[in-house]
């Protein structure tokens, strides 16, 4: 399905960035949950902020700020692992470029150019597989899919991400697990026997997952890992333990309420007061808190996420200023702009700097770690998308709202 990328790389009207000295690149693949703009078209009510499917920035903005590092992200939303697998089990076609497509597509342009001895602090994440369970929340929610099969599936799509990734040089991995949907308040009319169904599918995924890491894989030291990290924990964390800390009020209701039909009905009086910002994607304090404890797992392979660990990291990091409207991550612009303090790349932009960005990349080879650092730049990929084509077309309505009418459909019949 590469050929649907035909608009991300139709590059001749962007304007090309400054590329600035090397840092670590933080290199992400996944959905929406990951994106931070490749989606330019976003078909839809919800008052996104700047093209994220959020209130404000997401995790991996975060993280490339917490660490300094060059953020690269070619996720999309609407991404699932495998679109073929999807196809097979669900009977759903999904054209939107899947995780091992996004990694095929930093493949082409960027696999075997840069010197293995600049990668050593870089990290790649792959956060995938919620849209190959929403894709299915019908047939899932009555067992109409084999659990195990289907586990298997989605665990080893992601699994042949993570080899090719590997493969590409990258020896620092992030995998996130895949996130439980019956908890998210899209599902949360579901019956409780429904409800149940859907959670058999993410915990069968998980526990392969884990198995096929942990056999796939030697074991993780200090300074080459794959690491697994539960986004479900988070959010879990944040309704049991933090809530007060963090100023956030609703755990379980979204800010943006929308009908079946995926038209806006309501919009809550600050959405910083939500982990979710709709029914489906967490707030931009959520995904700070996520970037958090990644930093974390990058340092320390050996934290775990639990109550005393994640406490310290509320004021560390300055969580409780991780708002919508006022953020470490702006400038006096930002908020609408959309341009926050790090240097990062869309698909579209990095193509369009490709060069640039691989041959600063590689002007690390005999330089020092100590020159290589710098503070954070306030370059963004928005300099050179301003003016571009569009790329992709995100069109909620035939998946979300499908999820809507089948979730009211059983709440009816309670």
């Amino acid at each position: 399905m590469l050929s649907n990328l035909s608009g991300v790389v139709a590059l001749s009207l962007a304007a090309s960035i400054t590329v600035s000295a090397a840092k670590p690149h933080l290199v992400v693949f996944g959905n929406s949950l990951s994106d931070i703009g490749n989606v330019e078209n976003l078909s839809t009510d919800i008052p996104y902020w700047n093209r994220r499917f959020s209130n404000g920035p997401v995790w991996n903005e975060y993280l490339a700020y917490f660490n300094n590092y060059t953020l690269i992200n070619f996720a999309i939303g609407g991404a699932t692992s495998n679109n073929t697998s999807v196809k097979k089990f669900t009977n759903k076609t999904v054209e939107i470029p899947s995780a091992l497509e996004q990694i095929g597509l930093f493949s082409n342009t960027f696999g075997g150019k840069f010197e293995p001895s600049t990668m050593k602090d870089d990290i790649a994440v792959i956060e995938i597989g919620g849209n190959d369970l929403l894709s299915g929340v019908e047939l899932e929610a009555a067992l109409k899919i084999d659990v195990e099969a289907f586990a298997s599936s989605v665990a080893g799509n992601i699994v042949d991400s993570v080899k090719i990734v590997k493969g590409l040089g990258y020896k620092k991995i992030i995998v996130t697990a895949v996130s439980d949907i019956s908890d998210i308040p899209a599902t949360s009319m579901l019956s409780e026997s429904s409800s149940d169904n859907v959670s058999k599918y993410p915990t069968a995924i998980n526990d392969k997952l884990d198995s096929l890491l942990n056999s796939e894989f030697s074991a993780n030291n200090s300074t080459d890992f794959i690491r697994l990290i539960n986004l479900n924990q988070v959010i879990n964390i944040i309704a049991d333990n933090f809530k007060d800390q963090l100023n956030i009020t609703v755990t379980d209701e979204p800010c943006y309420v929308v009908s079946d039909s995926y038209k806006l009905l309501s919009v809550c009086n600050n959405s910083d007061n939500y982990v979710f910002t709709d029914s489906v994607h967490p707030s931009t304090k959520t995904h700070a808190l996520l970037a958090s404890i990644i930093a974390q797992a990058v340092n320390n392979t050996s934290f775990e996420i639990n109550e005393k660990s994640v406490e310290p990291l509320i004021s560390r990091y300055n969580l409780t200023n991780a708002n919508s409207r006022s953020n470490f991550l702006y400038d006096s612009d930002s908020y609408s702009t959309g341009k926050v303090k790090i240097e990062s790349y869309t698909i579209k932009s990095a193509i369009l700097n490709a060069n640039a960005i691989i041959a600063t990349k590689n002007s690390q080879k005999n330089t020092s770690s100590d020159d290589e650092n710098e503070t954070n730049t306030t370059k963004s990929d928005s300099k050179s998308d301003s003016k571009s084509s569009a790329a992709f077309t995100y069109e909620p309505m035939p998946l979300i709202s499908a999820i809507f009418a089948f979730c009211a459909f059983f709440f009816s019949s309670i």
